[in-house]
């Protein structure tokens, strides 16, 4: 599993860089340790580099939970999918770097924000609700961005850290860029490693993993253009609580282009052009990670094998013909192919020697059309329209309508077309020290992978789920944001009806899950705040708030997180900035027994809980170090969302996949 020699190399690249650098360098941020206050209407945007508590995240997942409104699916040590507002998967809209990674697992083992290393980009951009028609529709909409375009800075420069923890945590990372006269270069890379970690109780969880990410990037910019080259490589392993399989492979290649430039006409404008591919090569196995033990029902270990391709592009045209009026227009188009081989029989028959089986394709062509009027003094009209195309084919011959038996597809060579149309409105009023709005979103969405072909969904009528209906989000969404001398205050609420929501059941472990459309209505909110009543204290607290119902069957809508408060402050004390959180998560006692999502279903009530986190830092000029403790009364909890545990040879049997227990960190960071 480990791969000490690639990160001892990074660690002694990043010494010789630094070394050799005698450039003067801004103030290195510290950890911040709760949510930050929405940034505008409806965003939230926060720089991923900042060090956030508990422990700096390894994966977009890990890093999205620490924000107000965002929860994590836990499943072991990596590979966590994130909820915000009770929506995850394809509800909740993953951009990265303007393209979009699929995952190739049919039992989300590799999200997208698997892929992402959050320290490698420049912010993430969070929009609440509906309010934006530039990507694929979403109850929420998540950019992992780089800057491509800023000003460049002559010479070499930039930051490398080293971060080391509890249960054997090790990570690396590089951030370098070297720039000289409108030309650079730029090299991010990362690697993780950690072994099992354990619970409060001392109960070890099968969670290991180990990981690494490359980015090299060439771009050129002029007073009018940019051109932007860019080639990622991951690659990692990872063991999961939760399933009967472990990750043993996670392959990931991505090349991307990136065009920009300002037309020649007198209005202020730009084009945007971004051609973008993404190669998955995934393997899962019962045997690499962990102790196979042959039985009737299994007598040799089985591995399986998805990969996924994904092409995608998009160009966007933005005009500015006045001072109080801007429009963005734009289409973007993706094509997804999705294959896959297997062996139950892998001593006798493994996967190697068999052929890629192609069991789905996605094509979508996208049209839309932002405005964006401020309507005289203080208010502002922001208005949108979108189009989507469309089309699904089912590739798969057969299905597995229980472990022991194949049978034929139905749906197997037939196409599904359809034509979607979302939108939203919004209205701003802005003044000098508070703002606030209110907007509606429509946003109908196609059914993903996961939900038509992924674990041989079946539906009510018949073994696949081809056909399962699209939904249909309708919500409302309102805000403030207020800014005092001392103190920031943000709110954001919303209250909206789902129809056809696609709801996943389990009716028999001998069963596929089944896909079933109801109707749903969701609501909740946040709000966060910030007060420093002097320049050496700064006092935090957010909380987050979602329902949601099954209104066509009466009961709870399920996989919605509880109530979170966090409550967090700092104080600089001479040389050194202290800072503590205190977490409480209230009980679930509103949920839907064996029904959910693709991500996970629900296993019963969950109990509340509360953890308190400390963390310091120092800085001397360049250099930065953070130190850290999370869950200090070592408290053995889990989350609401967390998967059931599986059976491991030689780990305990838990209901829930539990959370670490106590865990120290340190950090150091050196900017050069």
């Amino acid at each position: 599993m480990k791969k000490t020699y690639l990160a001892s190399s990074l660690g002694c690249l990043a010494a010789v860089i630094s070394n050799s650098c005698g450039a003067q360098a801004s103030e290195l941020e510290t950890v911040v340790v709760t949510g930050v206050v929405m940034s505008d209407a409806a965003t939230l945007t926060v720089d991923p580099k900042r060090l956030r508590q508990p422990a700096p995240a390894h994966d977009g997942g890990e890093y999205l939970k620490q924000l107000p409104g965002f929860a994590l699916v836990r499943k072991g040590g990596s590979g966590g999918d994130p909820s915000f507002r009770g929506m995850a998967a394809s509800r909740l809209n993953i951009i990265n770097d303007d393209g979009m990674v699929l995952g190739g697992c049919s039992s989300r083992m590799d999200p997208p924000t698997a892929y992402i290393t959050p320290q490698n980009y420049d912010r993430i951009v969070v929009v609440k609700g509906p309010q934006t028609v530039r990507y694929l529709p979403a109850a929420a909409t998540v950019r992992f961005e780089r800057d491509h375009s800023e000003a460049l800075e002559q010479g070499l420069h930039g930051v490398a850290g080293l971060t080391v923890g509890s249960f054997g945590k090790r990570e690396t990372n590089l951030d370098a860029q070297f720039a000289q006269q409108g030309y650079y270069t730029r090299l991010r890379a990362s690697t993780g490693e950690s072994d099992n970690y354990r619970d409060g109780e001392g109960r070890e969880v099968n969670s290991h993993y180990d990981r690494q990410s490359f980015n090299t990037e060439l771009g050129y910019r002029g007073d009018s253009n940019s051109l932007v080259l860019s080639m990622t490589q991951s690659m990692g392993e990872a063991a999961y609580a939760d399933r009967s399989m472990d990750g043993v492979r996670f392959d990931r290649r991505q090349w991307q282009l990136q065009w920009r430039s300002e037309l020649p006409i007198t209005m202020q404008n730009s084009v945007d052009v971004s051609l973008q591919r993404a190669d998955i090569d995934h393997v899962m196995d019962n045997y690499s990670l962990r102790t196979f033990t042959p039985s009737m029902m299994r007598p040799e270990p089985a591995a399986m094998n998805p990969t996924r391709r994904t092409d995608s592009g998009r160009i966007e045209l933005v005009l500015e013909p006045s001072a109080d009026l801007a429009a963005r227009v734009g289409l973007d188009a993706s094509r997804n192919q999705h294959n896959i081989r297997m062996s139950m029989l892998e001593y006798s028959q493994p996967y190697t020697d068999k052929p890629l089986q192609q069991d789905g394709r996605f094509e979508q062509r996208g049209y839309y059309a932002e405005l964006d009027w401020q309507l005289g003094g203080d208010w502002w009209w922001y208005n949108g329209l979108r189009q989507d195309d469309w089309s699904a084919e089912d590739q798969r011959r057969m299905l597995m309508p229980n472990p022991m038996t194949m049978a034929p597809n139905p749906s197997f060579g037939e196409q599904r077309d359809e034509t979607l149309q979302s939108g939203f409105s919004r209205v701003e009023l802005r003044r000098s020290d508070w703002q606030a709005y209110l907007g509606y979103g429509r946003a109908e969405r196609f059914p993903d992978y996961w939900e038509l072909f992924g674990k041989a969904r079946s539906t009510v009528d018949s073994p696949s789920a081809l056909y399962a209906a699209s939904e249909t989000l309708k919500q409302w969404d309102v805000g403030v944001i207020r800014n005092g001398a001392q103190w920031q205050l943000s709110a954001s609420a919303y209250l909206g009806n789902i129809d056809n929501y696609l709801l996943v059941s389990s009716l028999s472990p001998m069963q596929p899950e089944q896909v079933r459309n109801i109707d749903a209505r969701i609501w909740g909110g946040e709000v966060g705040g910030e007060w420093r009543p002097s320049e050496r204290l700064a006092l935090r607290a957010s909380v987050a708030l979602s329902r949601g119902s099954n209104v066509s069957d009466n009961t709870y809508l399920p996989q919605i997180a509880p109530a979170e408060l966090r409550l967090s402050g700092e104080y600089q004390l001479q040389q050194w900035r202290l800072g503590a959180m205190w977490r409480t998560v209230a009980a679930q006692p509103r949920y839907a027994l064996n029904s959910g999502t693709i991500v996970a279903l629900d296993t019963g009530p969950s109990a509340g809980f509360s953890t308190i986190s400390l963390n310091a830092s120092r800085q001397w000029q360049q250099l930065v170090l953070n130190i850290g403790v999370d869950n200090v009364t070592d408290k053995t909890y889990q989350e609401f969302l967390s998967t059931n545990a599986a059976s491991i040879s030689g780990f305990e049997s838990l209901p829930r996949v539990p959370e670490p227990g106590r865990s120290l960190w340190a950090n150091v960071s050196y900017r050069f």
